[in-house]
């Protein structure tokens, strides 16, 4: 009997007329002791994920992480609206003036980098902090990427301008490398990368720390670097790797179009001289996944 049930049950009998004096007794004592019964029960409590300790910080550069790609993207226009064409074209002031934002911009982010990771030890290496940092990394060097193509820009103080942009991003790469010692960057998968089933997804990564290693481990992770996928073992240390085909297992809706990176590693017990990709998916070429 539940306890609405039995309260409904206690109704009925108190509103019968009046009987015998032993049998209300003896109803009101069942009463009280099921209800004494009842407040032993514990009261259903939800428990919550408790958060990571480095919730706030991995916040802090994720956002840095968000307002880097922002600069790239306005600094490929930048780069696309400085060479001649037949459209109009913004006047070289204008560019500058773009760029020296940018350039500044990037100075504040290499700021909030360092405030982030205040506190943080860099030994034992927090993972959680490890994955935006890469991310920060890959982005940075993107930036840096960019603004080379723009240096050759034929008007000297565009080109100038492009090269303060450059020096900014380096700065964030230092500050990433430093406080990230013995990274593997991965370079391929980029972000947002889509993947396609029977064809192959490049891995690229950088060989520079590990170059005495004659081969890595490659593996499919989950986005914040933990979890075990497919794996590739004894894969020769070249830099590249073409033979990651998704097979037709990544059609099942547990995997499909869900983001993953790729885990670049040389000894699977620590995470020294180890690095992610940026975030991929795997899809169906013709039904190609979004972002």
């Amino acid at each position: 009997m539940t306890f609405g049930e039995l309260g409904h049950f206690l109704f009925i009998n108190l509103s019968h007329e009046k009987g015998d004096a032993i049998m209300k007794a003896h109803l009101m004592t069942t009463v009280m002791i099921g209800l004494l019964l009842l407040s032993f029960f514990p009261i259903p409590t939800f428990a919550g994920v408790e958060p990571s300790p480095w919730h706030d910080q991995v916040n802090r550069l994720n956002s840095v992480m968000n307002d880097l790609d922002s600069i790239n993207r306005r600094l490929a226009d930048a780069l696309v609206s400085s060479y001649p064409s037949k459209l109009k074209m913004p006047s070289p002031e204008g560019v500058m003036g773009r760029l020296e934002v940018m350039a500044n911009q990037l100075l504040v982010l290499n700021n909030r980098i360092m405030i982030a990771l205040s506190g943080v030890p860099m030994k034992p290496e927090p993972a959680e902090i490890k994955i935006p940092l890469m991310d920060i990394n890959r982005d940075a060097m993107e930036t840096v990427k960019i603004a080379r193509m723009g240096m050759r820009y034929q008007d000297q103080e565009v080109s100038n301008a492009f090269t303060k942009v450059q020096t900014a991003a380096e700065n964030i790469i230092v500050t990433v490398k430093e406080w990230i010692m013995n990274q593997v960057d991965v370079f391929l998968p980029y972000d947002e990368t889509v993947c396609f089933i029977g064809h192959e997804c490049t891995i690229e990564w950088d060989t520079g720390n590990i170059q005495n290693d004659p081969t890595v481990w490659l593996q499919v992770v989950y986005p914040d670097g933990s979890g075990a996928g497919q794996a590739f073992y004894g894969i020769p240390n070249t830099g590249s790797y073409h033979d990651f085909v998704p097979d037709p297992s990544w059609a099942d809706p547990s995997v499909y179009c869900q983001p993953f990176r790729i885990k670049v590693f040389v000894d699977p017990n620590t995470d020294d001289y180890s690095g992610v990709s940026g975030l991929f998916k795997v899809g169906i070429l013709g039904d190609s996944c979004h972002w």
